[in-house]
């Protein structure tokens, strides 16, 4: 009984059972198991888990570039929006615009 008290704490801290999966999240984890990490799922959750902290991580980032082109956009849009149209007008008196 000891040996399997022992085997058992040794499975639980290096394994992982995970429930309520949705059926095309756990397919697409078993092919990307399977097609880049040879079966492993442990690995697999290793590589994604460390997707998910370097995409948190330049977020931040992006969306703050983001924000300072959209609010350049504004800027100049308001320019041109503030600007009195020219109007030129030929010797002949015709106007262009």
């Amino acid at each position: 009984m000891n040996k399997i008290n022992e085997i058992t704490k040794r499975l639980s801290e290096i394994s992982l059972t995970i429930s309520r999966v949705p059926p095309n999240t756990k397919r697409d984890f078993i092919n990307l198991a399977n097609a880049e990490f040879i079966g492993d799922y442990g690995l697999t959750l290793h590589f994604i888990l460390q997707q998910a902290m370097e995409y948190q991580a330049i977020k931040p980032l992006f969306f703050d570039k983001l924000q300072n082109m959209e609010d350049k956009i504004d800027n100049l849009t308001e320019q041109k929006e503030d600007k009195p149209k020219q109007v030129v007008k030929t010797c002949s008196g015709r106007i262009i615009k």
